[in-house]
């Protein structure tokens, strides 16, 4: 939960914390308690944070016969104790919703996104609320090719002493890493990628697969990087993009193809997920007369006499002679499936995670086990149960079976070597939009075939090195092919564009604007081609993701919350979308003089309320389609979101208004457990009197006080 003060003033990150946080998740079985007091103010404090107990986890290793010494090859940069110390380290940013942009109707109701900004701020924003919620990711980031424009810029906010102590660096590692701001080099990219590309492995489901274009330049790092980070097991292949579109060298090979790694978050869950989930295609007259059979069941005539007159017609129709086929069954849906044994196929045993027993859905009790294991890990066959892929028998004393879907051999999958000539400039300008800024965009018709064939209706799909917006775009006609539902969240730097270029002299400042004006003409486009269409989101949500100012730094720094007398400054319009600064893009003469030009086109109508609030809400882990509702009380509101019984106060708050809240709380009309206080909406006097009151009033209910 976002302390503004706390995160300026307290950060104890250190290189291991994300990791440490990873396997509080996944082992909280290994991590001991938090210790916890009450201070002299009445706020509950953490004292004691609780510790990886590394003994026990070293003897659950040995009780399973678990050797913790394995072989391998590990990925060595400059720079990378940092970059693992940059993955940790909470983000000093606001989301700053385009108020003015969000209103509209069709924005408003959309569940896609676009957010403005630095992509590892907008990476540990989105951690917050969307680990484990994306299925896909795609992204295309900088190739380090030495003429793409990418360097490493790098505040490096520690100091010598600190890296010392922190990391444990040596100064001649300290010097190395210096050197990195503003370099092109394989360590400088590295440093760049690793953290955003561990987040990004967060943000997957089980179920999901991301997918990196790169070309030969970093290719052997990539894969490298990946590997360590998502797990070699994981690795789904690379396909080779031949684009026919030849790269000038005179010193070597002409390079005409690009790469793109596939990798999945757990390889034999995302398969099983995938072959359930796959749309099928060209489904013959079986897959017809299956479903025809089903739908007289609720008629005249049971599942089973379905069933039977079902492998009938397959014996005469398909000519079988007593083959598997010819003991097929139809399921609810209209499937046709045949059973197969879930026992291990070696000789050999299985691993104990092929042996964990699962519970029989009528008797609940834990089911016969093969002797020698089942054919699929434990995460496997939750997936399979889960999607209905699993057949038990009357009771547990039966062995369950794999329910195999005949039409399962009509599916398309991407092949390894993949042909598509054409190009992402004629996408860009078809929609009438100037194609000098984009150096490689991809073709529309590519980013439909990596996410159509992971994909089969409502997924949300994630692309943090947006660029030109071709995901978004992609993503819209492949909804409408299959009438599905996919959502995506795209992401780009609100880079300025050149002074000098054409793209400037159209009117456009920063690319992220020519991004969000490609979507919109393509989602007009569509509609054009389709006007019969009745459900189509071509709308988004817009954010910008941005530092604070640093007059507001010192505010918040400087506050003393214990003190007694009442506030003198307005810290709340502090973050107003028109004072937090959008972009480096000043005038020359005055640094601190918007350029009016810039300040027109990004006037998103935030209030510093609402930067506050939906900083708040993203970091307290609702997504950006939570319905929050706001209530005016006597002089104030208050935002409240019923589905986390949270309420949010971050105007100024008079007594009045404190009374008339906990009657509502207390009257049940409003179902909150707890209560969020903006601590410099507050004076001494209005703070205590709210904590006292729900104290002794409401039960169950608590205050939070944030700086």
């Amino acid at each position: 939960m976002m302390d503004f003060k706390q995160i300026l003033t307290e950060d104890n990150t250190d290189p291991n914390t994300e990791f440490l946080n990873q396997l509080r998740h996944k082992l909280p079985e290994f991590f001991t308690k938090d210790k916890y007091a009450i201070d002299k103010n009445g706020n509950e404090v953490l004292i004691e944070a609780g510790g990886f107990d590394i003994q026990k986890f070293q003897e659950r290793l040995r009780k399973h016969n678990v050797n913790e010494i394995t072989d391998g090859y590990t990925l060595n940069f400059v720079g990378k104790k940092y970059a693992e110390l940059k993955t940790g380290k909470p983000t000093t940013t606001v989301v700053i919703p385009d108020v003015k942009h969000n209103s509209q109707q069709k924005n408003y109701q959309s569940d896609n996104v676009f957010l403005t900004g630095d992509n590892l701020d907008v990476l540990k924003h989105l951690q917050r609320a969307y680990t484990n919620s994306i299925d896909v990711i795609y992204i295309d980031p900088p190739y380090n090719t030495g003429d793409d424009g990418f360097t490493y810029n790098d505040t490096f906010d520690l100091s010598d002493e600190d890296l010392r102590d922190t990391l444990n660096m040596s100064q001649d590692e300290i010097t190395k890493l210096r050197l990195l701001d503003g370099r092109s080099s394989h360590s400088a990219w590295l440093t760049f990628m690793y953290p955003r590309l561990r987040i990004a492995q967060q943000l997957l489901k089980d179920t999901g697969i991301i997918f990196v274009s790169i070309d030969e330049n970093e290719y052997a790092d990539t894969e490298m990087m990946l590997s360590e980070i998502f797990g070699e097991m994981n690795l789904a292949g690379t396909i080779v993009w031949d684009k026919r579109n030849p790269k000038g060298d005179s010193n070597g090979i002409s390079m005409q193809h690009e790469y793109i790694i596939a990798v999945t978050k757990n390889i034999n869950v995302f398969s099983v997920a995938k072959e359930l989930q796959r749309p099928k295609k060209n489904a013959d007259a079986m897959l017809k007369k299956a479903k025809t059979l089903f739908n007289k069941v609720n008629e005249n005539f049971s599942l089973r006499d379905a069933n039977t007159e079902f492998s009938s017609w397959i014996k005469k129709k398909e000519g079988l002679s007593g083959g598997e086929r010819a003991y097929s069954k139809i399921d609810e849906q209209g499937n046709v499936y045949q059973p197969v044994s879930m026992a291990w196929p070696n000789n050999k045993q299985a691993p104990d995670d092929y042996f964990v027993p699962i519970i029989h859905p009528k008797t609940k009790k834990p089911t016969k086990i093969p002797a020698k294991g089942w054919r699929f890990p434990s995460e496997t066959l939750k997936v399979m149960i889960q999607h209905n892929r699993v057949l038990f028998g009357k009771d547990e004393t039966t062995i369950p079976r794999n329910k195999y879907l005949l039409s399962e051999n009509m599916t398309e999958k991407l092949p390894s070597l993949y042909y598509n000539g054409s190009s992402g400039l004629a996408d860009i300008t078809q929609l009438g939009l100037p194609q000098t800024v984009f150096d490689n965009p991809k073709p529309v018709d590519l980013l439909k075939q990596l996410i159509g064939s992971v994909t089969h209706n409502d997924e949300v799909i994630l692309d943090f090195f947006a660029g030109s917006g071709t995901t978004a775009e992609a993503v819209m006609q492949l909804n409408i092919k299959d009438s599905g539902n996919r959502k995506w969240i795209l992401n780009t730097l609100d880079e300025k564009v050149s002074e000098k270029s054409a793209t400037s002299e159209t009117g456009y400042i920063t690319i992220d604007e020519i991004s969000r004006d490609r979507i919109k003409r393509a989602g007009e486009k569509i509609k054009k081609e389709y006007p019969e269409l009745e459900r189509f989101d071509d709308g988004f949500k817009h954010y910008y993701v941005k530092e604070i100012d640093a007059n507001t730094i010192y505010k918040i720094v400087d506050f003393d919350p214990n003190s007694m007398q009442f506030l003198t400054e307005d810290v709340v319009s502090e973050f107003a979308g028109n004072v937090v600064k959008l972009g480096e893009y000043y005038e020359k003469s005055d640094k601190d003089k918007v350029n009016p030009k810039f300040a027109k086109i990004v006037d998103t109508g935030a209030s510093g309320e609402n930067t506050i609030l939906q900083t708040w809400l993203i970091n307290d882990g609702y997504k950006f389609n939570m319905p929050v509702k706001t209530l005016e009380l006597v002089h104030h509101n208050v935002h409240y979101v019923e589905d986390g019984a949270m309420a949010y106060i971050i105007d100024q708050f008079t007594q009045e208004d404190v009374e008339e809240l906990l009657n509502l709380i207390g009257t049940q009309q409003l179902n909150v457990k707890t209560i969020i206080v903006f601590g410099y909406s507050f004076n001494f006097a209005t703070m205590t009197s709210l904590k006292n009151n729900v104290k002794t009033a409401l039960d169950g209910v608590r205050v939070e006080v944030r700086y």
